[in-house]
């Protein structure tokens, strides 16, 4: 191909976005939780019923044309619709079928579904390709998934204002897992660069995610050691010729050993997770082992590691996401022990972030031993942690004013020496369990605190640094921070 076609491909997959015609089209009740299941499911950390809806609206196709694409909202039950409730976006991982999504109540519409029982409107973009959008979803190509999520959040806001729902427009909070993360990252980038004034990003999470794919994922799939999910060279490269245009048939690319399972794939004879299965099993039997790097024909391996401007080259590094500075308070966290996604991914893109003049990244490991399954929850229940520190929901006077609610808890002195003095206008029977967490969301102790208008802590243990107090009763929870000097 020449590389002339390759950039006019290039341009329109990054400017398409500029094209689109986004416009709701329907809302589809999929069904609600009661604040009590909400807790019977997902812990007493819960305070909102939860209903959901499948969004449908359009969005940007690769080659500019208005497509139908699918996604998740899960909104909390205020009867009086007095709240005005922050967005929180989250963006999958990857899919092993059309249907495997958000929208049709995959495993994670559950993440979307306790984000909104945290008081979120919560949405969950299917992506471009996935869902009920009937194109071959370009797997992990940045662009589409910011704009795809961009679009739902219009859409979102039209519903919301429909249905006579207030929400607070002035924070939307980013995340996302595995190719979420990849995507998250996306639209994080593109939000604070085109979307400052109507889509502020107060804090963002991305987890486990592929940022560098030209060089850290292409060394960690494709050098000598064994890789165990090699069907996502096969999803990657079906899915950027649809956006690149990378080769002129399937032969160049795939080495002919393991041509009739991607042609099955390709075909939607089998889902993802029976390519992978088949692939192994083939590789395993020709060469001893999962060496992903013998699906692919020699030249292409060799242009992937030595052409940078190869169609091939070009593509993985037109997705490379970690290469800007963000503002926001930014968290990367990932698990050392990660199989599928290289935990130097999150240290690559902390440091060029850094190098770039961010002051606001921080990347954690939530656990060296973890791999890439058992990393979800710890991811998860930390972004969420992060994110109420910065959550704002606000209540609608009669007016139509918004005023920041009011905490029952005061802190002093803050900054403080170590010992603070916990105070609440009236007496309550009830008890009050108190955790501190530190700057990186690092449990540093809990109590049980007996009922009390009024109480002493003796902090002197902790270290200077600023730490999170999270104080939880049957009234609600708040959660301050406090400065140790």
């Amino acid at each position: 191909m020449q590389r002339s076609t390759l950039l006019l491909l290039f341009f329109l997959a990054l400017n398409s976005a500029a094209l689109r015609a986004q416009e709701l089209i329907e809302a589809v009740p999929l069904g609600s939780l009661t604040k009590d299941q909400m807790v019977a499911q997902f812990g007493s950390i819960m305070q909102y019923g939860v209903d959901y809806y499948q969004i449908k609206y359009t969005t940007s196709g690769l080659d500019g044309s208005d497509q139908m694409v699918s996604g998740l909202l899960a909104a909390p039950q205020d009867p009086g619709a007095a709240l005005a409730f922050p967005f929180l976006v989250y963006q999958h991982g990857t899919a092993g079928s059309k249907d495997d999504v958000p929208s049709f109540l995959s495993a994670e519409a559950g993440i979307a579904q306790a984000a909104a029982g945290l008081g979120y409107f919560a949405l969950a973009p299917d992506y471009l390709g996935l869902g009920i959008s009937p194109v071959v979803h370009p797997y992990v190509h940045a662009a589409s998934e910011a704009w795809a999520a961009i679009d739902m959040l219009y859409a979102v806001q039209d519903f919301l204002s429909a249905e006579d729902r207030a929400f607070n427009d002035g924070q939307v909070f980013v995340t996302g897992y595995s190719q979420g993360g990849h995507a998250s990252m996306a639209l994080h980038r593109e939000l604070e660069a085109n979307y400052v004034d109507e889509f502020p990003v107060a804090a963002a999470a991305h987890l486990s995610g592929p940022y560098s794919v030209s060089e850290v994922m292409r060394d960690f799939t494709l050098g000598d050691d064994e890789y165990f999910t090699p069907s996502y060279m096969v999803y990657i490269a079906l899915g950027y010729q649809q956006a690149y245009g990378i080769y002129d048939n399937i032969e160049e690319f795939f080495h002919p050993n393991y041509l009739p399972a991607i042609q099955e794939y390709q075909a939607g004879m089998i889902d993802l997770w029976e390519l992978n299965g088949q692939l192994i099993d083939q590789l395993t039997q020709d060469h001893g082992g999962s060496y992903p790097k013998y699906l692919l024909q020699d030249s292409i391996l060799n242009a992937l590691f030595n052409e940078p401007q190869h169609p091939a080259s070009l593509a993985l590094a037109d997705n490379d996401v970690y290469d800007w500075t963000p503002t926001a308070p930014t968290r990367l966290f990932y698990c050392q022990a990660d199989e599928q996604v290289s935990y130097e991914n999150a240290l690559v893109a902390k440091d060029q972030m850094i190098s770039n003049g961010s002051t606001s990244v921080l990347a954690v490991d939530l656990n060296p031993n973890f791999g890439h399954v058992d990393c979800v929850e710890p991811a998860i229940n930390t972004t969420f942690f992060i994110f109420g520190l910065y959550q704002q929901i606000l209540q609608v006077s009669a007016n139509e004013e918004i005023l920041a609610g009011r905490a029952q808890w005061q802190i002093a002195p803050n900054p403080s020496s170590g010992l603070v003095q916990l105070s609440r206008s009236g007496f309550q029977k009830e008890e009050v369990e108190l955790q501190i967490f530190d700057a990186l969301g690092r449990l540093q102790d809990r109590q049980s605190l007996q009922p009390s208008a009024s109480l002493e802590l003796d902090l002197s243990d902790l270290a200077p640094g600023c730490y999170f107090l999270e104080l939880r009763s049957e009234s609600g929870r708040e959660i301050h921070r406090l400065v140790i000097d």
